[in-house]
């Protein structure tokens, strides 16, 4: 009599280098074998890859609020190397939010970017933070297919978090502090009255992004302007002041190369000084 049979709790798959254990001409008839060593194994990579593309796939949607509040949306599945050559997947379906400061054991450190990653403990979906980005494929934790990447996340001072929203691999930053150039902040004061390159730093925008957006405030007196150059001279976005307007707000993409992004400014006059933080980004 036949018997059905379902797929593991933690359905996986062992690496395609390991293969599997299948008869032989000459072999005796064997269900026991056949079930744990082909039918069980072909069912529970079935699922698990059915898990991992259900709906299209994985959605990294995350809203970051605090160093102790951080949101993440089902992710569908998460499927990672639990052992040598044994991948194992769980599903996601509803939202989780942690402590990111609970999760890493510790007070985040000031102008610090930190990632996160999804990973699998005794068969339950758990979080891991470090300080090791992913590899170039966006896919785990550099040298560790144990963590799968889900976030990344940047600090201002010791153990301040900077605010963010994310879709997929589209960050945008909900925080703006004022001073110094600190976290997603570029430039502060900037009172040059010669075009300046200022280079975006990777703790705002992590290296290989391919683009980046700012947001900018210009102080001055009635009729001052700041002219702003997307990573080239020969293109420009300038603004100026109407009468009886003591300061401007306005956005600008930066231009760059392949490993960072930039800009260049200027302003009409000592008197006029222009603030600039990182506004979103995409990897």
């Amino acid at each position: 009599m036949s018997i059905a049979i379902t797929p593991s709790a933690t359905p996986g798959f062992v690496s395609p280098t390991a293969g599997l254990s299948v008869p032989v001409n000459g072999d005796a008839l064997d269900a026991t074998f056949l079930k744990t060593s082909v039918e069980q194994p072909l069912l529970d990579a079935t699922e698990a890859a059915r898990l991992n593309i259900l709906g299209g796939g994985m959605r990294r949607r995350v809203l970051g609020t605090s160093a102790t509040s951080l949101t993440i949306q089902p992710l569908g599945a998460v499927t990672v190397e639990t052992a040598p050559g044994i991948w194992t997947t769980v599903a996601m379906t509803v939202a989780a939010t942690i402590d990111p400061t609970t999760v890493f054991g510790a007070a985040f450190a000031a102008d610090t970017r930190y990632w996160l990653y999804a990973t699998i403990s005794a068969g339950v979906l758990a979080w891991h933070i470090s300080t090791t980005a992913p590899d170039a494929m966006l896919h785990f934790k550099t040298g560790d297919t144990s963590k799968l990447y889900v976030s990344t996340f940047i600090t201002r001072d010791a153990g301040m978090f900077v605010a963010y929203k994310q879709s997929d691999n589209c960050y945008t930053y909900v925080d703006f502090a004022l001073g110094a150039v600190h976290g997603n902040k570029v430039l502060s004061s900037g009172a040059a009255l010669a075009a300046t390159s200022v280079v975006l730093s990777p703790l705002a925008v992590p290296t290989g992004a391919s683009e980046a957006f700012c947001f900018a405030q210009a102080v001055g007196t009635a009729g001052a302007y700041v002219i702003v150059y997307p990573g080239t001279t020969t293109m420009y976005c300038g603004k100026s002041w109407p009468a009886g307007v003591s300061d401007k707000i306005f956005t600008f993409k930066a231009g760059g190369t392949t490993t960072s992004e930039e800009f260049s400014y200027l302003v009409d006059a000592v008197t006029t000084s222009l603030d600039v933080w990182v506004q979103s980004f995409v990897l």
